[in-house]
C-alpha cells in the first residue's frame, strides 16, 4: 500500500489543516483537537505518529509506514485521514456544518493567568476543603442550622421572597460558573457559557471541553471549582447564622433569614452536583474523568438505546468506534442514567409541578382582581410569567441541542472491536422500562390529584380534638377554622375566631422561621403554624429589653419560632400555635418557654404526635 501512496501528494490545504491540530496524551490514548472548533477526538498512538509525520512534511506513504511501525501492522492512511475529516478535525473554521454553541467568556481570557492561579493553588484548595468540613460538622452538630423548605419565604412579602430568591440564585449560579471559568483560565483553558437543560430542569452550563487536552490530574481543579465556590459560600452562611444564634455576631435578622434561604439553596445545588451523575453535573465530569472515559455521555446514550430498542447502522458503527473504556463503563452506567431519569421525573411531579401549580393558583387571583397600578398586580404577573417560562423554554432548548452537531466530548475515529453487549435482553429491559414508566405516570397523576384536591375542611380536625384531653398543654384551645389557601387580595376580608389567629385561611406561602422587625400578615403566620411553628407576637410599643428577651427565646428555638411585632393584638404579648393561644400582659419567660417547647412541631398539616394528656404527653 505504501507504494500505491508514494505518488499521492498531500494537498496543501490538508497539510495546513493538520498543522492546526493539537495532540495531548491521555492514558493509553491521545487527544487530538481543534480547540477553535470545539472538536476533540481520542485516537491510539499510531494515529498520532501518522499525524505528526504529516505535520512534519512527510508524504502520505512515509507517514503510513511510520504509523505501521508503531502499530505493528499495516495502517491505511487514506482511511484514517477520511476518519479525521468525518470527525470535523480537518474542517475550516467557517464550516457551517460545525457549530460551537455558547458564548465565549472573553473577559476571563483577558485576566493574566498568574492573577488567578493563587485562587486554585494548594493553600486555596486546603481552604476549600476546610470550608467543606466546617459545613458538614455544623450541619451534623447543630440541627437548628439545618435548612427547611420554608426558609425560602424569608421576607415579609412572600412574592418578593420568591422574586428575590430567583435573583439571588442567578447571582450565586453566576459565581459558581465564574469559578469554573477562572479555574480554567488558571490552567490555560478558555470557557464557553450557555443555558442548557438537564431533563426537565433549566441549568447554566460552562463548556470547558478543552480540558481534554490536559493531563487528567490537571482537569480536577476546573471541574471541582464550582463545588469549591458552593461549599465556601455554604460554610460562610452557616458560620454567620451560628454567630447570630449564639449572639456573638450582630447582624440584621433579615440577613439571618436570607442566609437561611442561601443555605437551603446551596445544599440543594451541592446534592445535585454530587449525586446527579446521570445528568452531566460536576459530579458526572469528575466521575468520567476518574474512570478514564472520553465520551461517556454519548456511549451511555447509545447503550441505553441498544438495550431498550436497537441501533441503526451509523449508530452501531459509532458505538463500535468508541474506546473500550467508554463502552465498558457505559455497560453499567446506562442503568445509573435511566434510574436518574426516573428520579428527575419523580422530583418534577413530586415538587416542581405541584409547587408551580400552587403558586399560580395562589397569585393568579391577584392578576384578575387587582388594578394594574398596584404593586401586587405586577409582582404576581412577573412571578406567574417566570413560573410558566421554565416549562416553555425547555422544548426550545431541547430543539437547539438536538441540532447541535458538535461532538460533546472526544470520540475515537480509529475502528475498534464491536461492543460486547448483547441485544437479546432488549425485550426484557424494554418491558421493565415500560412498566416503570406506567407506575411513575400513575404516581405523578395521583400526586397532582391529591395536591389539587387537598381538603381544607377543619371538621375532622375538630372532631379529633374534641375526643382528646389537652388539659396538660399550655394556653387555651381555639376551634380550628377551615384553612384554604387565599390570595393577598382576599386575606383582608377573612374573619378569624381569635386574635391573633391560630388557624383559618392563609397564603399559599408560609413564613420562614426567624425574627422579624416589621409586622407579618396573618396569611403568613397561620400557614407557619400549620407547619408546626410557634409565633411570638408583641405589641410595637413593647419595651426594648422585653423585645430583646423575646428575640433571644426565638433564637433558642430558632427552627420552630417566628417572632414579630403585631399592632393588632390586645395584650402585650401573645403566643400562638395551631389551634392554641396564650396571652400575657407582662413578660413571663417560664410561661413563654413552656408554650414554645411543648407546642413546637406538634402539628404539621396533621398532629405530629399524640395530643392526649392521658397518653402521657
Amino acid at each position: 500500500m505504501s507504494s500505491a501512496m508514494d505518488a499521492v501528494a498531500v494537498d496543501p490545504d490538508l497539510r495546513s489543516a493538520l498543522r492546526l491540530l493539537t495532540v495531548a496524551p491521555d492514558g493509553e490514548d491521545y487527544i487530538v483537537a481543534r480547540p477553535e472548533l470545539g472538536v476533540y477526538v481520542a485516537i491510539p498512538r499510531p494515529g498520532v505518529v501518522l499525524i505528526q509525520a504529516l505535520q512534519d512534511g512527510a508524504s502520505l506513504a512515509v507517514a503510513a509506514d511510520r504509523a505501521g511501525d508503531a502499530a505493528g501492522e499495516e495502517v491505511d492512511a487514506t482511511d484514517f485521514i477520511a476518519g479525521l475529516r468525518a470527525a470535523g478535525l480537518l474542517s475550516s473554521s467557517g464550516d457551517a456544518g460545525l457549530r460551537v454553541t455558547g458564548k465565549r467568556v472573553g473577559w476571563v481570557e483577558r485576566i493574566p493567568r498568574a492573577a488567578v492561579k493563587p485562587l486554585f493553588g494548594r493553600i486555596a484548595w486546603a481552604s476549600y476543603v476546610a470550608a467543606a468540613v466546617t459545613a458538614v460538622l455544623l450541619l451534623m452538630l447543630r440541627p437548628d442550622l439545618r435548612p427547611i423548605f420554608d426558609d425560602i419565604w424569608f421576607l415579609t412579602d412572600p412574592i418578593w421572597s420568591l422574586l428575590a430568591l430567583i435573583a439571588t440564585s442567578l447571582i450565586i449560579t453566576a459565581g459558581h460558573e465564574c469559578w469554573h471559568w477562572l479555574a480554567g483560565r488558571a490552567v490555560g483553558v478558555p470557557a464557553r457559557f450557555r443555558v442548557s437543560r438537564r431533563g426537565l430542569f433549566i441549568v447554566f452550563e460552562s463548556d470547558l471541553s478543552q480540558l481534554v487536552t490536559l493531563p487528567r490530574r490537571v482537569r480536577y481543579s476546573p471541574m471541582l471549582a464550582g463545588i469549591a465556590f458552593d461549599v465556601t459560600l455554604l460554610a460562610a452562611a452557616l458560620l454567620l447564622r451560628l454567630g447570630f444564634r449564639e449572639e456573638v455576631v450582630s447582624i440584621p435578622p433579615a440577613l439571618d433569614r436570607f442566609l437561611g434561604a442561601v443555605v437551603f439553596g446551596q445544599l440543594v445545588v451541592l446534592v445535585w452536583q454530587m449525586c446527579g451523575v446521570a445528568f452531566r453535573s460536576d459530579g458526572y465530569a469528575i466521575l468520567a474523568n476518574a474512570l478514564g472515559c472520553h465520551n461517556l455521555r454519548r456511549a451511555t446514550a447509545l447503550t441505553v438505546k441498544y438495550r431498550l430498542r436497537r441501533l441503526d447502522a451509523p449508530e452501531a458503527e459509532e458505538l463500535a468506534r468508541m474506546g473500550s473504556r467508554d463502552r465498558s463503563v457505559a455497560s453499567w452506567f446506562w442503568l445509573v442514567s435511566v434510574a436518574g431519569g426516573f428520579f428527575m421525573f419523580w422530583a418534577f411531579i413530586k415538587y416542581l409541578l405541584p409547587f408551580t401549580y400552587g403558586m399560580i393558583e395562589w397569585v393568579g387571583p391577584n392578576i384578575g382582581s387587582l388594578a394594574a397600578d398596584t404593586v401586587v398586580f405586577w409582582q404576581s404577573l412577573v412571578l406567574v410569567a417566570l413560573l410558566v417560562a421554565q416549562f416553555a423554554v425547555i422544548p426550545l432548548i431541547a430543539r437547539r441541542e438536538r441540532g447541535d452537531d458538535r461532538p460533546a466530548a472526544p470520540t475515537p475515529v480509529v475502528p475498534q472491536d464491536a461492543p460486547t453487549v448483547s441485544s437479546r435482553y432488549a425485550p426484557a429491559w424494554r418491558t421493565l422500562f415500560v412498566v416503570l414508566v406506567i407506575f411513575a405516570s400513575m404516581y405523578g397523576i395521583n400526586n397532582l390529584r391529591q395536591f389539587v384536591g387537598v381538603s381544607a375542611d377543619a371538621t375532622a380536625d375538630n372532631v379529633a380534638a374534641d375526643a382528646l384531653d389537652d388539659s396538660c398543654l399550655p394556653g387555651q384551645r381555639v376551634r380550628i377554622l377551615d384553612y384554604p389557601h387565599v390570595s393577598q387580595q382576599d386575606i383582608g376580608d377573612t374573619v378569624y375566631n381569635s386574635n391573633p389567629p391560630t388557624s383559618g385561611p392563609h397564603y399559599g406561602a408560609a413564613v420562614a422561621p426567624g425574627i422579624y422587625r416589621t409586622p407579618l400578615s396573618p396569611g403568613q403566620t397561620v400557614h407557619g403554624q400549620e407547619h408546626g411553628r410557634v409565633v411570638i407576637h408583641y405589641r410595637p410599643d413593647t419595651p426594648a429589653d422585653i423585645v430583646a428577651a423575646l428575640e433571644s427565646i426565638g433564637k433558642r428555638f430558632a427552627p420552630d419560632t417566628v417572632v414579630h411585632p403585631n399592632p393588632e393584638i390586645d395584650s402585650q404579648i401573645a403566643l400562638t400555635a395551631w389551634g392554641r393561644i396564650d396571652t400575657l400582659d407582662t413578660y413571663d419567660e417560664d410561661r413563654i418557654v413552656a408554650f414554645v417547647d411543648l407546642l413546637r412541631g406538634r402539628y404539621d398539616h396533621a398532629p405530629a404526635g399524640s395530643s392526649d394528656c392521658q397518653a402521657g404527653t
